[in-house]
């Protein structure tokens, strides 16, 4: 039998206590199996994102498409050749969309060169309609300040035709109105007086060639004479006045003999 003093306890610990190799048998076991365990998982991951992001790929790929059909559709060939070329740049080997680009490519050309042939076009006639209201304005100016305020009104409502929006044309036109209102009136009047001064001018005409005709030269010369105060200018009156002169001074001579007789 064996007691507790008759037991050599160090040597059995020492016969019995396991290797440090051995210890460590199990710690290394549990390292092999997560490690194991990771490989795995890092696998399915890796394929989840890869098919997370061909999935994103593949989404955006199909609107882009999309988008280009639209575009192609309404004719607006060089926004759908943008959009094709963005699908073509997500996946290179597709050949529908490589067709698409290739049929796209020379009407998106035409089109911008109908856009830069439009713009052109557009910006010679605002040059052209700047000029054109420049002249208009230069020329309203003028007849202004020459005082002629009706032709100034008509020049300045064409400008404000050509731009509404100008306040200071708008401000021309509205200032120029009552004296162009005023000049029209005084041109009226004027218009008036000078159609009665011809008729006067006429009726005492019509009466001094009557006179003459009648040989009453005296009575010719004083019309004559009238007419002439109201056209001084009138080279037909003041012919008739210095040929009226020495027949009614010879009239005169006569009547006055004949009284005296």
């Amino acid at each position: 039998q064996l007691s507790l003093e008759t037991v050599n306890l160090e040597k059995l610990e020492t016969e019995f206590r396991p290797s440090a190799t051995a210890a460590k048998l199990p710690l290394i076991a549990g390292v092999a199996v997560g490690i194991g365990v990771l490989g795995v998982g890092g696998y399915f991951f890796a394929n989840w994102v890869n098919s997370q992001r061909d999935s994103a790929k593949a989404a955006k790929f199909s609107k882009m498409v999309e988008a280009a059909q639209a575009e192609e559709r309404a004719g607006n060939f060089t926004n759908a050749l943008e959009r094709y070329q963005a699908a073509q740049k997500l996946r290179p080997d597709n050949s529908e969309v490589r067709n698409k680009v290739e049929a796209v490519k020379p009407k998106a050309a035409a089109q911008v060169k109908q856009a830069e042939a439009a713009a052109r076009a557009a910006a010679q006639a605002a040059a052209q309609a700047v000029e054109e209201f420049q002249q208009v304005v230069t020329a309203a100016r003028g007849y202004e300040k020459a005082g002629n305020f009706t032709n100034a009104l008509e020049r300045y409502e064409a400008a404000q035709h050509l731009r509404p929006e100008d306040t200071e044309v708008r401000n021309k036109v509205a200032a120029v109105k009552p004296k162009a209102a005023a000049q029209v009136t005084q041109a009226e009047a004027a218009a008036s007086a000078a159609a009665r001064a011809a008729a006067e001018f006429q009726q005492v005409m019509t009466a001094a060639r009557g006179y003459e005709q009648a040989g009453n030269f005296t009575n010719a010369l004083e019309r004559y004479e009238a007419a002439l105060n109201l056209r001084p200018e009138d080279t037909e009156v003041r012919n008739k006045v210095a040929a009226m002169k020495p027949k009614a001074a010879a009239q005169v001579t006569q009547a006055e003999a004949a009284a005296s007789a």
